[in-house]
């Protein structure tokens, strides 16, 4: 596990240890965030306004989906179990305007040109080819479509070492339903690179207009970029 991905059997660890908290990760996730989660996810949603045909890969229980403003929402994730917990969460009269599709962010299942916008909200990290994903996001987007990543930020050294103890030590006890889920957290972030590292990386696929937001002091990124 590196800054570019993981191994096959690294990533069904973290498919596993996702599948079992499906139904707490809304209240897991709010609690490690210390509730600021909600905020990063409806600023990042602004972005799909006027847009539209939305992706969003490694969608979850729609925690974000469900803020989107697009005409057509694509839910992407691996876990059949994520689009169950979706499906109950999006309003009945919302729905006609979603497709869910269970796949990977590496092999999108979609058409060349086929979106206008590409969300990765807290799923890029648990990429296992992070190279590979950002190309096939850069081949389904539309001209000049966008991307935007929203995940957890690197912001230095001793606050790396930090925020790796918080989630190894602290997050467990607040949110004790789902401690050895919490170690695979502070795996994956201890393997994640920087928002810098991925701006370089989007940039070598081809992205234009790369940009890094930092939120919450470097806690948070959100990432930004054009086909």
């Amino acid at each position: 596990m590196d800054e570019q991905g993981m191994g096959k059997t690294e990533w069904q660890g973290v498919k596993a240890t996702l599948s079992d908290m499906a139904e707490d990760y809304d209240d897991t996730n709010n609690k490690i965030s210390l509730g600021m989660v909600n905020g990063w996810r409806t600023r990042a949603a602004r972005e799909s306004q006027g847009i539209d045909t939305a992706l969003e890969i490694g969608s979850g229980p729609g925690t974000l989906a469900v803020k989107l403003m697009s005409k057509k929402i694509i839910c992407l994730d691996p876990l059949p179990k994520m689009h169950d917990a979706a499906k109950r969460r999006i309003p009945s009269d919302m729905l006609e305007k979603f497709e869910f599709i269970v796949g990977s962010g590496e092999e999108i299942p979609l058409a060349d040109e086929s979106v206008d916008i590409v969300y990765c909200s807290f799923s890029f990290r648990d990429f296992y080819d992070k190279q590979k994903g950002l190309s096939e996001i850069r081949r389904v987007l539309k001209k000049n479509g966008r991307l935007v990543i929203l995940d957890i930020g690197k912001p230095g050294k001793i606050r790396n070492a930090l925020m790796h103890f918080y989630f190894r030590n602290v997050a467990p006890i607040l949110a004790p339903k789902n401690r050895q889920q919490m170690r695979w957290l502070a795996k994956t972030y201890k393997a994640f690179g920087s928002p810098a590292y991925y701006s370089d990386l989007a940039a070598k696929t081809g992205f234009k207009k790369v940009d890094i937001k930092s939120l919450c002091f470097g806690a948070a990124f959100m990432l930004l970029a054009k086909k």
